[in-house]
């Protein structure tokens, strides 16, 4: 008969296994081994001289350990450097341990055997410590030019913050004081009218839309009316019009040679003093009419005998 496993069982192993894996993963990522012989030491030193943990320990550049801690002593302020060696390697308890800068500038630990036949350093003892010659003073050789930088920096902001008040003195400070007044008027005025024109917008959305669906509707007509027009049969409608200008140009060439009836009567100078003679017997007719027209009206109620006509005579005469 099989076992059954609780669920209650098989959720503690899924978590006890999670935890043991995050344990593991932390010192790998530490470079601490849970289940090596590594030996741990100390060192004191009165400056770290930048040194991190995981920082390879080494002997003649080969690895033997890592550094597992950097701390501050309370006591007297002095740097605690704990290290473990993984390494089979063994060495002397009168060996040093020493900071040194890395060609790269970074500070590591290395181990220097004292190589003198004593016992070996113990697990958790303390090694004699040192910091390589120059080192500390390679570390200021590199500040100093940061610092001298700095420096120019400083007396160049005073320089300039000097200059600008010599530049501004009472009036121009009252000056510029207006001008960011003014400035500030100016945006708060802006800010209002940007309010007053949305509040307009807003009032107005609908006949805005409205004007803009129209605006769109004319656009379509004007777009149909321009396509009709391309459209349009406007070269034979050119071709009629061409036709047309050429015959009556046809008929004014007649008339200005005096073909036609036209043409004769602007041409013909007997035509035109025989039509000026028949106008002007009309216009003396008219006139005798208007001054005499019992001459040209006669009325006989009693049957009275009509007299002859007697040619008109001029009054003027």
């Amino acid at each position: 008969m099989a076992l059954k496993i609780s669920k209650e069982i098989k959720t503690a192993v899924i978590v006890l296994s999670g935890i043991v894996l995050f344990i593991l993963g932390i010192n790998f990522l530490m470079s601490n081994s849970i289940f090596s012989n590594a030996r741990t030491y100390y060192a004191e030193f009165n400056h770290s001289g930048g040194l991190q943990p995981s920082t390879p320990v080494v002997v003649n550049g080969k690895k033997i350990g890592t550094v597992t801690e950097v701390e501050l002593r309370q006591e007297d302020a002095k740097i605690i450097v704990t290290f473990d060696v993984d390494s089979d390697f063994q060495f002397s308890k009168n060996s040093v341990a020493e900071l040194y800068k890395s060609i790269l500038g970074s500070a590591e630990l290395q181990i220097i055997p004292a190589n003198d036949g004593a016992e070996p350093a113990p697990k958790g003892s303390w090694l004699k410590s040192r910091v390589q010659t120059g080192m500390i003073e390679s570390i200021t050789n590199q500040l100093d030019p940061l610092r001298l930088k700095m420096e120019k920096a400083l007396t160049s902001a005073d320089t300039l913050i000097n200059n600008l008040n010599s530049l501004l003195d009472d009036q121009r400070k009252a000056s510029l004081k207006n001008g960011i007044d003014d400035l500030s008027a100016t945006i708060t005025n802006f800010k209002i009218a940007s309010n007053k024109l949305n509040t307009v917008l807003d009032d107005n959305k609908v006949k805005i839309e409205v004007t803009l669906d129209s605006i769109q509707t004319i656009s379509g007509n004007l777009a149909s009316i321009t396509n009709q027009v391309a459209e349009g049969n406007i070269k034979g409608s050119l071709e009629k019009f061409n036709s047309s200008m050429t015959r009556l140009d046809s008929i004014m060439i007649n008339i200005d040679n005096g073909e036609g009836n036209i043409g004769k009567l602007l041409k013909d100078e007997a035509l035109y003093k025989h039509l000026n003679g028949v106008s002007k017997q009309m216009e003396e007719l008219l006139q005798d009419m208007k001054l005499n027209p019992k001459r040209y009206v006669h009325f006989s109620i009693f049957g009275k005998k009509n007299k002859d006509y007697q040619p008109p005579t001029d009054e003027n005469e």
